[in-house]
């Protein structure tokens, strides 16, 4: 009987860089670099909207991912306000 691994999504930059993603950190107000996680693609695009770029990580890889980063933390579910989002109008 196969296990099944648990994965979390994790927000990209729009652009790649040399083909390689790139995590999306964000600035929490305590000035800690956060790395954010989601538990499904749904809670991602409510979270950051639909024009978020995503991959998704095996959940055990996620401290090596945050120390890869440089981010001080790993947040779960964190909530974009519609400014940071991508895909928004301007203007």
């Amino acid at each position: 009987m196969a296990v099944e691994e648990t994965v979390v999504v994790v927000p990209l930059h729009a652009l790649p860089h040399d083909d390689e993603a790139v995590c999306e950190l964000r600035l929490l107000t305590d000035d800690r670099l956060a790395l954010p996680v989601y538990a499904s693609v749904e809670e991602l695009v409510a979270c950051c909207g639909g024009e978020q770029p995503w991959m998704t990580v095996l959940a055990d890889r996620v401290p090596e991912l945050r120390d890869a980063t440089g981010a001080d933390v790993v947040v779960e579910g964190l909530q974009l306000p519609a400014e940071a989002r991508h895909g928004r109008a301007v203007g």
